[in-house]
């Protein structure tokens, strides 16, 4: 039988509510990256949307997630960081620390390999996510950015190294370390929007690289080799697949641009998937060419050299993507449908145009995109908003987990509001929240880690 997709569960919200926040702050859980963390575990490092401030992407901390099924809303969560008040480090001015999603990146316990021998760093792991300083005096606006130089807006990356014993999940050496402080002569920076990819000892993860130029602006995208030395997961080396572009520099906030958001992905035959979110010279244009495009690169050679393998134009709308891959190794785009105006006939520009999420598989012989499957059609599902604006749903990512019942499951992240909730002060609905859907295929597993 041919390996193929057959559909995409309609459950409810996973996850929503936040117990633990600090000061007269609210939150709520948005953006969720999975990760394999024992036998019989996943975790969802969650990230936590202000609500009720006017600010946009205002991220206030993360949570980590432990469950070992999909059903039952039995789950543990502790905290990973918050939103702190302190001094900007560039200008001296008290400012608040903003603590965009987590990467998670984790060998999981009990993990062999595939000759039978335990995985040696089986159990650790570390966290990865990107620090930005907002202007407390400018919350109540959308872009809080607006008139500050660039060289007064701090950015770093906090990185912290991470164990499990099958009971404490621990983070140590928590640190935020300047983008230039990973690899020699190079600057990293901008989150990856997809799960890492073990290779032997190693992990790989997609991201955004660059020479180290003096500025904040990362514009090339790849992947990054981490290793274990002496009991910390630091970087390797970097493979790179899309080369900066000085000439035609387009940006979004002034710190990731031209390609953002990588992802990655293993395939059915071993070999690697990686896309990426083209930004255009329109950012917030209503119809942009390049950043509606699609670009699928391949590689057969565990990184080292890469081959586009599929591009097409008007494939989505302005927004994120991301590639993943099924329990039986079968890789699919996951982005927003394309479309020019929202459910109710209203022209719109490109980036907020979020309403339907759909599923492209990649052919068997890597060729092009069989027809999609739709993950989420929030206006169908949902209903009317009762702010009366239009739904965002968004974010995706997707990873096989191993659960309790011993077998692999495709899980697809992504998140859910209402569009005032994000460029508004509007208040949460009952369907904003984190969402965690199976998507069912068939085919023998494709096993992401090694386990008996």
């Amino acid at each position: 039988m041919e390996n193929k997709i057959t559909g995409i569960a309609r459950t409810n919200r996973f996850c929503w509510d936040v117990s633990t926040l600090m000061g007269n702050m609210s939150g709520i859980y948005q953006l969720a990256h999975p990760a394999q963390l024992s036998p019989t575990e996943f975790a969802l490092s969650l990230n936590i949307r202000a609500c009720g401030v006017t600010a946009i992407d205002l991220e206030i901390g993360n949570d980590l997630l432990i469950a070992d099924d999909l059903q039952s809303g039995q789950y543990r969560v502790m905290p990973l960081d918050r939103y702190t008040f302190g001094p900007n480090p560039l200008t001296g001015k008290e400012v608040l620390f903003a603590h965009y999603p987590k990467n998670l990146a984790f060998v999981p316990l009990g993990a062999k390999h595939a000759d039978g021998t335990p995985h040696p760093y089986a159990g650790t792991g570390f966290i990865i996510g990107q620090i930005l300083s907002f202007p407390i005096e400018a919350l109540d606006k959308s872009n809080c950015f607006d008139g500050i130089p660039e060289e007064e807006i701090f950015y770093g990356l906090e990185i912290g190294q991470c164990t499990y014993d099958g009971k404490d999940f621990k983070i140590r050496d928590l640190q935020i370390r300047k983008i230039s402080d990973f690899l020699p002569g190079m600057v990293i920076g901008g989150g990856s929007l997809g799960s890492i990819v073990p290779d032997g000892d190693d992990m790989l993860i997609a991201f955004n690289c660059d020479k180290d130029v003096g500025k904040k602006e990362v514009r090339g995208c790849g992947v990054l080799r981490w290793k274990n030395k002496n009991g910390n997961w630091e970087v390797q080396e970097y493979l790179p697949i899309i080369e900066p572009d000085y000439e035609h520099f387009h940006t979004m906030n002034g710190v990731t641009a031209n390609y953002v958001e990588p992802s990655l992905a293993r395939a059915w035959d071993g070999s690697l998937i990686f896309t990426a979110r083209e930004i255009g010279p329109e950012p917030f244009g209503y119809e942009t060419k390049e950043g509606s495009r699609l670009t699928v690169w391949h590689s057969t050679d565990q990184g080292k050299s890469w081959k586009v393998i599929i591009e097409k134009e008007n494939f989505h709308t302005q927004t994120p993507l991301s590639v993943g891959v099924t329990a039986s190794g079968i890789p699919y785009i996951v982005a927003n449908e394309f479309c020019t105006h929202n459910s109710k006939g209203e022209r719109l520009t490109s980036i907020i145009l979020r309403e339907k999420l759909l599923v492209w598989p990649i052919k068997q012989d890597f060729s092009g995109l069989e027809e999609p499957i739709c993950a989420c059609d929030a206006p169908v599902e949902f209903g009317e908003p009762p702010n009366q604006s239009f739904w965002r749903v968004d974010h995706p990512i997707g990873l096989p987990v191993r659960l309790k019942d011993g077998k692999w499951h495709s899980i697809l992240c992504f998140r859910t509001l209402e569009h005032l909730e994000c460029d508004s002060n509007a208040l949460p609905t009952p369907f904003t929240g984190s969402y965690v859907r199976e998507i069912f295929s068939t085919g023998n597993d494709f096993p992401l880690w090694i386990f008996d």
